[in-house]
């Protein structure tokens, strides 16, 4: 490849050997794929892509080389994603991908390649993701989401993308989200969702897109929440949770989707968990939580959709917190607080969502309050404040759910304290 760069059709075997040399999941492929960045192959592919990006053959063998050099998530493998960049195989990949938008398998490598070099859950994922923004990729992956919607490789990839690119807890997190939102992403993954519903991978990795792009408590956040509720994100999100009901890893962030985007106290967010209710979140909730009672994330999530969508004071609200008490919530949160005693983030929720349900002076939230009682969920919030005595969160809950179960409707309080335990997603 170094000796004749300017032939094309010899750059174009030897993308594909090495393509084929790196291939699979034995020890041999691996070492094969450290040996041949030792060697130089990312350099040399990078280059031979730059030189002949008009031709198909070099530039589709060269992205799916440089995609199983760079896969992985150990030491090795986060070094060779880290040489790709330095070789600038983001540019010549985003730059083949511009040449043909309407070419699949080179927009479906390119994803593909795209995604490797931003994944991973080292410090330094979050920096590569940020490199692939800074080149243009947001902008090349959602262009070809949008114009090959029937991919479902495609489609899977560039969420698993997105979502890598806008993961993170770090303080940058935030705004790689809004990027990503900016790019025109929101539409293009609701299509992903609705076009392959079946697909749990791409479910799962569209949510997280979701759930980053609307975290967050700002009034920019209010306004991407709103967003994707006009994208009519909500829909495909509750049908994943109907489609993939015995997958905990696709109901689980499906549930802090569906949290993050009804979050809110205004008419834009009572509208949205009104339009999450329509569409039975509760009961495939209530239903996935009583299944995978042991799964600790699915059980916060579930109780988290149950405290969020049930909330506020209006009329539909209370209709909401009838219906939710009538589908098996009460029974739902206790059992996730009594298998998970102790851990915080289950407990937590749980609280809050039992204060939610059982909220109002009423006769029918007095019948709600004697049905939580009957089904022991005072009992259950004691427990947990008893086995949690140094948790202020739990106890400050606890204390607020107890109020709500036993005596009647709590003095409005600023709540100033609360903070998302679901808010973003790793990727």
């Amino acid at each position: 490849m170094q000796a004749q760069p300017e032939h094309f059709i010899i750059q174009a075997q030897a993308c594909l050997t090495l393509y084929n040399l790196t291939s699979g999941s034995e020890h041999k492929a691996l070492v094969n794929r450290l040996e041949a960045a030792k060697h130089g192959a990312l350099e040399a592919i990078v280059q031979a892509m730059n030189t002949h990006h008009q031709q198909r053959a070099v530039v589709q063998w060269g992205m799916r080389a440089i995609l199983n050099i760079v896969s992985g998530a150990d030491m090795p493998a986060k070094w060779r994603k880290w040489r790709a960049i330095k070789a600038e195989a983001i540019t010549a990949i985003i730059e083949c991908m511009r040449s043909d938008p309407c070419q699949q398998a080179l927009q479906l490598w390119g994803c593909g390649s795209l995604l490797n070099l931003a994944s991973g859950v080292d410090e330094g994922a979050a920096v590569r993701g940020e490199e692939a923004v800074k080149a243009g990729a947001l902008g090349a992956v959602v262009n070809a989401m949008f114009h090959h919607t029937d991919s479902s490789q495609l489609q899977q990839w560039g969420c698993g993308f997105l979502l890598n690119v806008s993961a993170g807890a770090d303080e940058k997190a935030a705004n790689r989200g809004r990027a990503v939102a900016a790019a025109g992403s929101v539409p293009v993954v609701v299509a992903a969702m609705k076009h392959h519903v079946h697909e749990p991978a791409l479910q799962q990795w569209a949510c997280g897109v979701i759930l980053n792009i609307c975290a967050g408590s700002d009034e920019l956040s209010g306004r991407l929440r709103q967003l994707v509720a006009d994208a009519d994100a909500l829909t495909p999100i509750v049908a994943a949770m109907h489609v993939h009901s015995e997958l905990p890893q696709v109901m689980e962030q499906a549930c802090r989707a569906c949290i993050n985007v009804c979050r809110g106290t205004d008419v834009h967010a009572c509208a949205r968990k009104e339009h999450a209710m329509q569409r039975g979140v509760i009961r495939v909730v209530v239903e996935a939580m009583l299944r995978h009672e042991r799964w600790m994330a699915l059980q916060q999530g579930g109780c988290g959709v149950i405290f969020t969508v049930v909330h506020g004071t209006d009329e539909p609200a209370l209709a909401r917190k009838h219906v939710a008490v009538a589908t098996g919530a009460l029974s739902a949160v206790t059992a996730a607080m009594a298998a998970h005693p102790k851990q915080p983030v289950v407990v937590q929720w749980g609280c809050r969502a039992l204060l939610n349900l059982s909220y109002g002076s009423d006769d029918a939230a007095l019948e709600r309050k004697r049905k939580a009682a009957d089904l022991g969920c005072i009992r259950a919030v004691v427990d947990v404040m008893q086995s949690n005595p140094c948790c202020q969160g739990i106890q400050q809950w606890g204390c607020r759910a107890l109020v709500s179960l036993a005596v009647g409707p709590l003095p409005k309080v600023a709540d100033n304290t609360a903070v998302s335990l679901a808010e973003r997603g790793l990727g």
